[in-house]
């Protein structure tokens, strides 16, 4: 799974110029494994708390939807950046770059597992099958 994410997050920023084997083997795979889970925990929270509770389908828009990968992804940029901080153990005012643009980057993957996790699991939703888009088809 490290060898995975290792991957996934240097294809975009590379290495970090100091500390890259720190940074390979404690930082990429402990933000990877919880901004999968975190995750994966809103699209539940979207399909099956939000969308289940009434008997109404009140949160069946892809506005509430859009609004909640948003605040998944914000989430997941200050996980990143705190977990970075956290294991090279830096202050606040001496982030570098790097640590903002790593940041970034696993918002941005959040986002994309937020919208294979919807795809993936809206079928089985009382209320909001079709949202984000009506694809898979009933």
């Amino acid at each position: 799974m490290q060898g995975f994410f290792t991957f996934l997050y240097e294809l975009f920023i590379g290495e970090h110029p100091n500390q890259a084997a720190l940074v390979r083997s404690e930082v990429f795979a402990i933000v990877g494994l919880m901004t999968l889970g975190i995750t994966f925990l809103f699209v539940l929270f979207y399909y099956y708390v939000m969308n289940s509770v009434s008997t109404r389908a009140r949160y069946n828009y892809t506005g509430y939807w859009a609004a909640l990968l948003v605040i998944n992804s914000i989430v997941a940029f200050f996980v990143a950046l705190n977990k970075m901080a956290e294991k090279l153990e830096v202050h606040f005012d001496d982030y570098e770059t790097y640590f903002y643009t790593f940041a970034v980057e696993n918002a941005f993957y959040s986002a994309l597992f937020f919208l294979l996790f919807s795809l993936l699991l809206k079928t089985w939703s009382r209320h909001a099958p079709y949202v984000p888009f009506r694809f898979p088809l009933k």
